[in-house]
């Protein structure tokens, strides 16, 4: 299974990431990733990628798209919205 969660940074995102099987392919996307690298390495996540990304840009999306390869099976959107 593969599965892409964006706002991984975030308490929704972080939660998703503890509960997901291990044996799960897990790209997690944030825009900004103060201290998720090191949340992901203290948690002995290996199967977790991190990947920064702003979602607003569809460039950046395309690009991150094709820099996480194959398809995915599920997305998890914990990403907050724009402001308003």
């Amino acid at each position: 299974m593969r599965l892409v969660v964006t706002g991984a940074s975030g308490f929704i995102g972080h939660n998703v990431l503890l509960r997901a099987p291990r044996e799960w392919e897990i790209v997690a996307v944030a825009h900004r990733t103060p201290g998720l690298e090191a949340f992901v390495a203290a948690h002995q996540l290996a199967n977790v990628r991190v990947v920064r990304c702003d979602l607003t840009d569809e460039a950046a999306v395309r690009s991150m798209s094709t820099a996480t390869g194959r398809a995915t099976d599920r997305r998890s959107r914990s990403a907050r919205g724009p402001a308003s």
